[in-house]
């Protein structure tokens, strides 16, 4: 599904990709080839596998925790 993130990514590629071509700047090059790749397969910068996400359970038990006011003794 291509979301806001990959547009983006995407325009940025195209964007440095006709930097690349139209100056003379060979960062242009590898910034355009790393946002590409980026919007293509859906990757980022650091979970290319996905294995970042988190699955949020629901809990439906309860605790609770009885707190009691601290007496020191002597």
């Amino acid at each position: 599904m291509w979301d806001f993130a990959r547009w983006f990514k995407l325009t940025l590629a195209v964007a440095l990709g006709l930097a690349y071509v139209f100056g003379s700047g060979s960062i242009y090059l590898f910034g355009s080839l790393f946002f590409g790749v980026q919007a293509i397969l859906n990757m980022g910068c650091g979970c290319a596998t996905g294995n970042c996400t988190t699955t949020v359970k629901k809990d439906e038990k309860q605790i609770s925790y009885d707190i009691e006011e601290y007496k020191p003794t002597k």
